[in-house]
């Protein structure tokens, strides 16, 4: 495990050499990046053969009712939160939308 490193930054502006990484993983952040920037930053740091995971997990329903929205409310306080926040920093674009950016992208290129 001597050749793992974790990176505290902005996906679109990483303090790392061109082409020096295996892979490159983003759980449960890439909707607030900019797609575009961070896939830009990603394909000059990989190197070739390299990996991209993006991945985000299904919230299971609560079993509460009065839980779920405290949940929800929480979610729109944040988004309130968030919009008065300059966009280059927070982005939050729909996880669904995840695969259809990448696709989008000239990074990807198995379409």
């Amino acid at each position: 495990m001597q050749h793992i490193r974790f990176e505290h930054g902005m996906g679109s502006d990483v303090q790392i050499g061109d082409g020096l990484v295996d892979i490159v993983s983003c759980g449960q952040v890439f909707h607030w990046m900019d797609s575009e920037k961070t896939l830009s930053e990603v394909h000059r740091i990989l190197r070739p053969g390299g990996v991209v995971v993006v991945y985000d997990c299904k919230w299971p329903p609560a079993f509460n009712p009065g839980l779920e929205r405290a949940y929800n409310d929480f979610f729109i306080h944040i988004d309130r939160i968030a919009k008065g926040y300059n966009s280059e920093i927070v982005i939050g674009h729909m996880k669904q939308k995840h695969l259809g950016n990448i696709k989008e992208s000239e990074y990807c290129k198995s379409g």
